[in-house]
């Protein structure tokens, strides 16, 4: 598994949306430290959300 990125982006400068399926965390997990380590704040949605959940 990928190490987890930092924790998701919750400020007031500009942000990227990241938005995946969970099956691809190992995936994911490795370009949002990119984006993070190339100066970006993206952020996530910090738990699986149910479908339909708001």
């Amino acid at each position: 598994m990928a190490d987890r990125p930092l924790p998701a982006y919750d400020g007031d400068e500009s942000y990227l949306f990241v938005s995946y399926s969970h099956e691809d965390d190992d995936l994911v997990y490795a370009e949002i430290r990119w984006l993070q380590d190339q100066g970006f704040n993206p952020t996530r949605l910090p738990t699986k959300a149910e479908s339909g959940s708001v």
